[in-house]
């Protein structure tokens, strides 16, 4: 019986891996999709920024504003892709070498391709969610009890001792 039941467990477990894979598939795959409809974009950017670049040196334009503008929403796009690339490896559970750009698991201290040192990154879970002037629940609770209050309880359980003694005399 025991047999079984391991045997169900593990079935089980299984497809839970599977549908959380699933899901990261999924959503990496909708990231993706919205990075290359980015990329596209900052294709079509370049195209206009040339034209621009070529009619200012012809002397056809003096507007040298409109190829700042594209220049800064080429530059935009690219946080925005870098944002979502970060998303991803956050799904993935991966992270990327600040010196070789190379992909290593999180769990890893050094890049597997250069040999640089990664930062020791605290888990959201180990970190406090206290603001630093902010009081912790038990300080709370400790403020929040009244010296007039633990006087008191200590008074009604010396009474009650002393009824108990009473009633048993």
């Amino acid at each position: 019986m025991a047999l079984w039941n391991d045997f169900g467990k593990k079935a089980e477990e299984t497809v839970r891996g599977f549908g959380t894979r699933a899901r990261e598939i999924a959503e990496t795959t909708k990231i993706n999709g919205q990075i290359a409809i980015k990329r596209t974009d900052i294709e079509r950017l370049y195209g206009e920024i040339g034209k621009a670049y070529f009619a200012i040196n012809a002397g056809r334009s003096q507007e040298a504003g409109a190829l700042d503008e594209l220049c800064a929403k080429v530059e935009e796009l690219d946080t925005e892709i870098a944002d979502m690339q970060k998303k991803i490896d956050t799904i993935r559970q991966v992270r990327r070498c600040p010196v070789c750009g190379e992909v290593s698991p999180n769990t890893s201290r050094f890049c597997g391709a250069c040999g640089a040192k990664f930062e020791v990154e605290t888990p959201a879970e180990l970190k406090p969610e206290v603001e630093p002037n902010q009081e912790t629940p038990v300080e709370q609770a400790e403020e929040n009890t009244s010296p007039s209050e633990e006087t008191s309880a200590e008074e009604q359980a010396e009474e009650q001792a002393e009824e108990t003694a009473v009633s048993s005399e």
